[in-house]
This record gives structure tokens, C-alpha cells and sequence, in this order.
């Protein structure tokens, strides 16, 4: 079976899915139950994830490489939702994590209540 192309809007495709517009964006439309919409998109040269249900950007890598997590409203000191979650585990870190340059990845121990970064090693600070 060879391979399937697609170019969408009157473009010659240099992906296997390639959509061409002035505002690109593919559309996910859930037709079930709770009826949620998103969307993937390029726009104000970012890359956004959307919740197209009620208009609110979850997800935003901007042009100047920035990413932006959450809606673009504030977070109440009384959310429910909407939180950046990081990996957490009993007991502190002991793997390497694998390397991705020019950054580090976060670790919560719920035991001793340690927030750990790994910088060539890991390092921690204690929550009260």
C-alpha cells in the first residue's frame, strides 16, 4: 500500500498532511457526549492548542519560543483545574534523566516534601 498525502487548500504537500491558510487550523470535533471541541493551530506565529468549546488557549509555544500553559486569565487562589502538573513519587530521585539541552527536568517527593531539579545532579529545596 503506498503512502496517503494530503494537501489541503490548492497546495503541494511537503508532509504527509499539509494545510495551507492565512489561520491554519485542524479542527477536532467530538460529536459523543460531552461534545468538546479543540483545535491545532498557527497563529500570530505560535503554535496553540485549543479548547474550541470555550475559546480559551491551553496551550501556547510563541514566536519567541516561550511556552505558555493554562488560559491567559489569572489562576484563583480557589482553582479546582488548571494546574501544571510534574512527575512525583515517594523518595527522592536517583536516575539520570536524559539530557535535553538547555534544560532540566522537576521532581516532587511527597515523602520528604522536597521539590528536586537535575542539573548534572539532582538538587532539592524543601516545602514547608
Amino acid at each position: 500500500m503506498g503512502t496517503l498525502i494530503v494537501g489541503i487548500n490548492g497546495v503541494t504537500p511537503t508532509g504527509k498532511l499539509h494545510v495551507a491558510d492565512n489561520d491554519p487550523k485542524i479542527f477536532l470535533e467530538d460529536t459523543g457526549g460531552d461534545k468538546a471541541n479543540w483545535s491545532v493551530r498557527n497563529a500570530d506565529k505560535s503554535f496553540i492548542i485549543r479548547d474550541e468549546s470555550n475559546a480559551t488557549d491551553r496551550f501556547r509555544i510563541d514566536a519567541g519560543g516561550s511556552t505558555i500553559v493554562g488560559s491567559a486569565a489569572a489562576l484563583a487562589t480557589t482553582a479546582t483545574d488548571g494546574f501544571l502538573y510534574i512527575p512525583a513519587g515517594d523518595g527522592a530521585p536517583v536516575g539520570t534523566p536524559t539530557a535535553q539541552t538547555g534544560k532540566v527536568p522537576l521532581y516532587y517527593d511527597r515523602t520528604g516534601h522536597r521539590i528536586y531539579v537535575n542539573d548534572g545532579g539532582w538538587k532539592s529545596v524543601t516545602l514547608a
